[in-house]
């Protein structure tokens, strides 16, 4: 098959494709569909120019807010090793209403897990492969960029220790 020009769009290849129908040309219309992504947001259409226009925000829907309470974050920020002991203790001196009433005020996160980005293998191994190496060049990127912020790392040496022995005690 001789392709005439570069193709840079889908549109481009949706023109080949049928050239190659009109045509009767069964291979070449078998290589140009295996071109396609299995991910269609991959499609130049869907990649969508962001505005930078603000929508108009209801008085009411920002005052539901408020009155709601804080949202549950998925993840906790500091790692916190010491929260079901504060739990154990809210709840020996002032019962499972306090501990309820905690959680509406400050609500735990989902997981203890820092890493907000973390997704397990399972779902990984369980995605197509385009995608799974659209995981992997992510995370290979974020390796080769990434700078170690030495005074992060040595508190949260000192935080480990200092939770290895508040369990101890």
């Amino acid at each position: 098959m001789q392709i005439e020009q570069i193709i840079t769009h889908e549109a481009q290849l949706g023109e080949q494709l049928s050239h190659s129908v009109k045509e009767q040309r069964h291979s070449d219309f078998a290589l140009l569909l295996s071109l396609l992504s299995n991910d269609a947001t991959e499609f130049s259409q869907f990649q969508l120019v962001k505005s930078e226009k603000s929508p108009t925000v209801d008085p009411v829907l920002s005052y539901a807010k408020v009155a709601a309470g804080p949202k549950k974050p998925l993840a906790s920020e500091p790692f916190n090793g010491l929260l079901g002991e504060h739990n154990r203790t809210l709840l020996e001196n002032q019962g499972l209403i306090a501990i309820q009433f905690n959680e509406c005020l400050k609500p735990e996160p989902f997981t203890c897990k820092n890493d907000k980005n973390y997704i397990p293998p399972l779902v990984v191994d369980n995605c197509p492969p385009a995608v799974q190496k659209k995981l992997h060049s992510a995370k290979q990127v974020g390796l080769n960029n990434n700078e170690m912020d030495i005074d992060n790392f040595y508190q949260s040496i000192e935080k480990s220790q200092e939770y290895s022995f508040a369990s101890v005690a």
